[in-house]
């Protein structure tokens, strides 16, 4: 809904009463929950064991499933993509690609397909590394585009345009996305997965090119752009 709309939402929060939510309002909650599985499985094997100690089997140990997935700078346990399988419920299949190296500016993120929503989901790991700490102090003002009036954070831009040139290179991704041509791309994460993931999406959606329906689900992400664009 518009503005005065979560105005009332808000109010009606404050004051103890269930707000009254529209088709549409019901929907978005829907997809939140969704999303925001994929945004704690971006977390890996630690979040995975915190939430759920008692099958931390299925995702520890070199004994279990080595089935191959495609994974840059994995362990040879493949255990942050078990768990993320595990969280999110998505066939292996569908975990298209997975990026585990972290350094400055490069950050954990995983592809995968979610059916329900016909959704490519970019779920992108929060700060859990010294690198990611040091990708969340860059905080440097750059401009979206060359010559855009638009401003983002450096580590946020940086590592956003990252994702989005690894993805268009994957010939896995590519590959599906020529195949489902109704299929939306989603970006997902928490804190500064979620900066990420929206700087991602507004560089997309700023696309003259893109045509395809592209949105952000974030999670506490801290301030990510400018007053104008915001």
């Amino acid at each position: 809904g518009g503005g005065g709309e979560c105005k009332e939402i808000v109010r009606d929060l404050l004051d103890g009463v269930q707000p009254a939510l529209s088709a549409h309002d019901r929907e978005e909650l829907r997809l939140m929950r969704i999303y925001s599985q994929y945004a704690l499985a971006a977390c890996g094997w630690p979040m995975y064991m915190y939430l759920h100690p008692c099958t931390a089997h299925k995702v520890m140990g070199c004994c279990a499933d080595q089935e191959a997935l495609s994974t840059v700078g994995a362990t040879c346990c493949h255990s942050n993509e078990r768990a993320f399988i595990e969280q999110t419920g998505v066939d292996k299949g569908d975990l298209l690609f997975a990026s585990m190296v972290a350094d400055v500016e490069r950050l954990h993120y995983f592809v995968a397909v979610d059916r329900e929503t016909k959704s490519l989901v970019v779920a992108i790991r929060g700060t859990m590394s010294f690198q990611d700490m040091v990708t969340d102090a860059r905080q440097k003002y750059l401009p979206l585009r060359e010559n855009s009036p638009h401003l983002v954070p450096q580590g946020y831009l940086h590592s956003a345009k990252r994702i989005l040139r690894e993805v268009r290179r994957n010939e896995a991704i590519q590959n599906f996305l020529d195949i489902h041509r109704d299929y939306g791309i989603v970006f997902s994460g928490h804190s500064l997965g979620g900066a990420v993931g929206i700087v991602a999406t507004i560089l997309l959606t700023t696309e003259t090119t893109w045509k395809r329906p592209v949105k952000a689900y974030a999670i506490g992400p801290p301030p990510t752009v400018d007053k104008d664009l915001a």
